[in-house]
């Protein structure tokens, strides 16, 4: 019997057998699904743990950044008070926040300072072996405050203890010479607008505490160096940072 498609609407033969109501809903379906635009992926957002030696002076610095680069590709937490002035004890606190958090940071950066501490060296070594995992020290030579003042110029004078004054703290006198003769006021640790007040001489500092790595592992001399802009430039979009020439810093009376 020749079969003749039409006739299936009156309940006629048909050589094909009939498709039932779920069957055409569910074809319709399908064919409209294929059609539906297809939602792009979103990327996966970029964890970082900042562990800070300081209280305040360093979290209060990279807050500032944190907000005001308004970095939507990262997720970022910063600690402070929280885990001791010590190198090692940041690092330690840097480890237990990572394994808290089932591993789950893509990069770690333990900020600290060499000056007095004894357990710089120990910090040092534990933050090597666990490289792999993305942690990484951001350390200064004597202090934090040797990345501020490279905002003012290029300088590797050594920086030295003299009788009960550290080394860290005549460096910070030193820097708040400049902020006086710039701003007015003197430089106080735990400030809370010195990413404002320094941000236009952002690149020079970068530029700056580049070349100062170079000349420290070239003359075997550490004493002033910094690796915070290398943190900095992670935080920060490339625009933000552009290269400039290096510029000596002029010294203020003490």
């Amino acid at each position: 019997m020749v079969g003749y498609p039409y006739l299936a609407a009156f309940g006629g033969s048909s050589n094909k057998p009939m498709r039932t109501e779920k069957a055409v809903i569910k074809a319709r379906h399908s064919r409209a699904t294929a059609l539906r635009p297809t939602a792009a992926k979103q990327p996966m957002r970029e964890r970082i743990l900042i562990v800070c030696e300081g209280a305040k002076t360093e979290p209060h610095y990279f807050e500032e950044i944190r907000l005001f680069s308004r970095n939507s590709s990262a997720t970022i937490e910063i600690y402070g008070k929280e885990c001791g002035s010590a190198p090692l004890s940041v690092v330690q606190f840097a480890q237990q926040r990572w394994q808290e958090s089932g591993k789950d940071f893509d990069q770690i950066f333990c900020v600290f300072d060499r000056d007095r501490h004894e357990s710089f060296d120990q910090a040092l070594a534990r933050l090597h072996s666990l490289s792999k995992h993305g942690f990484k020290a951001i350390y200064s030579y004597p202090s934090f405050e040797y990345w501020l003042l490279l905002h003012f110029g290029y300088t590797r004078k050594c920086f030295v203890a003299q009788g009960y004054r550290s080394a860290g703290d005549i460096l910070e006198k030193e820097l708040s010479n400049h902020f006086v003769a710039t701003f007015g006021c003197p430089y106080k640790k735990g400030m809370t607008d010195v990413f404002a007040r320094l941000q236009s001489r952002l690149a020079g500092a970068c530029t700056a505490a580049k070349q100062a790595l170079i000349d420290a592992d070239n003359t075997k001399e550490p004493n002033p160096s910094t690796h915070v802009h290398e943190l900095v430039t992670v935080l920060l979009p490339p625009h933000n940072i552009t290269p400039t020439t290096l510029k000596p810093v002029a010294s203020k009376a003490s």
